[in-house]
């Protein structure tokens, strides 16, 4: 069961997820899975689903279902974050497994606990440093605060992008610069198109987490504060978030570390794999250590 890519919204409640989406209606509640893509209905009883995956086509993503009679392509679509919302929701409805095409994964016993509740519940599923004094990360502890920042990369194909729109908009300004008998307003005029690039892009970097680099994050008992840095040189405003809403964090096979705080989720551009996998295993540390846990028993009382 298939479709071509379509925009889709999804509702979700304790039982009850539904899917719409031009041509397309999933329905899940607690007796099983109704879909209806193309005119062609598919049924799954509830105890037939066992886990729930997500693949980039690389021209959209696909929702699928895997049962006991094996793998079912249920949808296509464009709208990523309401597609990996979707399944998420259908995975803790029926308590069985997900695995994201962005490197994270949800197991079975996992739904609605936080990073730190899956540290402190499941230390075996983490993986471990050991004794090794080398570190990659700046790990702070100002009080009842842990502070790390993340040596995160900038994305290479937006950074890219970035420098080829600098490279046209410098000729561009200094095309219109000569006109003007003030060499202070020549100036201005030749960097003007440079600025607006710069100004562009910082909106995207606000909004979409686009060329932002050396993320920091800071945690206390109660919340979770994220501050990327502009071209990996200024910060922007930091966001704020709940402990409980720090749902996740996995390596991807990739390089990349992902976060999700909410329905969010935060990608790290690291140098190769290894490093990833390296630097997840410090934040675990630091989070499964005994000073975090007295921090966060001390803010629950």
């Amino acid at each position: 069961m298939t479709t071509s890519p379509t925009p889709i919204q999804v509702a979700a409640s304790n039982d009850h997820v539904s899917i719409i989406g031009s041509g397309i209606e999933v329905k899940a509640t607690s007796s099983g899975i109704v879909a209806s893509v193309d005119g062609t209905k598919r049924e799954w009883k509830a105890e037939e689903i066992l886990e729930f995956t997500s693949t980039d086509t690389g021209r959209a993503y696909a929702l699928n279902l895997h049962t006991k009679a094996g793998e079912q392509r249920l949808l296509l679509s464009r709208s990523q974050n309401e597609l990996l919302n979707g399944m998420e929701a259908m995975a803790a409805l029926y308590g069985v497994r997900l695995d994201e095409h962005t490197g994270r994964s949800v197991e079975a016993d996992e739904h609605g606990m936080s990073v730190i509740d899956q540290i402190e519940t499941y230390p075996d599923r983490w993986p471990a440093r050991g004794n090794d004094d080398m570190h990659m990360l700046d790990i702070k502890r100002i009080g009842k605060i842990i502070q790390f920042t993340i040596p995160s990369e900038l994305e290479r194909r937006s950074l890219g992008l970035f420098l080829l729109a600098c490279l046209i908009a410098i000729p561009i300004g200094l095309n219109f610069a000569t006109g003007f008998e003030s060499a202070l307003v020549n100036v201005g005029v030749a960097m003007l198109p440079l600025a607006l690039v710069i100004g562009a892009g910082l909106i995207i970097a606000i909004q979409y987490n686009l060329l932002v680099s050396k993320h920091t994050i800071a945690l206390g008992g109660s919340a979770v504060h994220v501050r990327p840095c502009y071209l990996g040189l200024f910060g922007l405003p930091s966001r704020e978030f709940t402990l409980q809403e720090f749902k996740d964090l996995d390596a991807s096979g990739g390089g990349q570390l992902t976060f999700m705080f909410g329905e969010e989720r935060l990608s790290c551009e690291m140098e190769d794999e290894l490093q990833a996998d390296w630097i997840l295993a410090e934040i675990v540390d630091a989070l499964g250590g005994s000073d975090f846990a007295v921090t966060r028993a001390f803010e629950a009382e």
